[in-house]
């Protein structure tokens, strides 16, 4: 089950929601809180599972850690894309290596894939370009470069 209050959620906000998927729990409550207070409504997920079921109430964007307990943010990815038939922005962070990155970009092609430790300045501006838009498409980044 998406870890959200039940209350007032049965009409869509007017703010852009983003599900985010970590699990580490200390880092989840800080990236809700932050992003919370960047005027989004966060789906806050610390699994597959989890993200699965928030991908259920149609998240904007997703941010997703690359190695999860239950799978990996290419699951999320994946299924995230079959629900807005590819038009769903979504961003992968990872402390992965160059060879397994160049797999992940290969294979399918994040819009953003930012590395650990991670650039909140940087993460922020990828949502801020893709919170007013369902259309907008972020520039896609080197999967081996540290300038993100």
């Amino acid at each position: 089950m998406c870890n959200i209050p039940t209350t007032h959620h049965q009409i869509r906000p007017l703010r852009s929601r983003v599900l985010v998927v970590e699990d580490h729990r200390d880092v989840l409550r800080a990236m809700t809180r932050l992003f919370t207070m960047d005027g989004y409504e966060v789906l806050p997920a610390a699994n597959v599972a989890e993200a699965f079921d928030c991908l259920e109430l149609q998240p904007d964007m997703v941010v997703t850690d690359l190695l999860l307990p239950d799978g990996d943010g290419l699951d999320v990815l994946r299924r995230a894309r079959r629900y807005r038939e590819g038009s769903l922005p979504v961003a992968l962070y990872t402390a992965a290596g160059d060879e397994r990155l160049r797999e992940v970009f290969a294979a399918i092609g994040p819009e953003a894939i930012f590395r650990k430790p991670l650039r909140l300045a940087a993460l922020r501006a990828w949502m801020k370009m893709n919170s007013g838009s369902m259309a907008a498409v972020a520039t896609p980044v080197n999967p081996v470069s540290d300038q993100q």
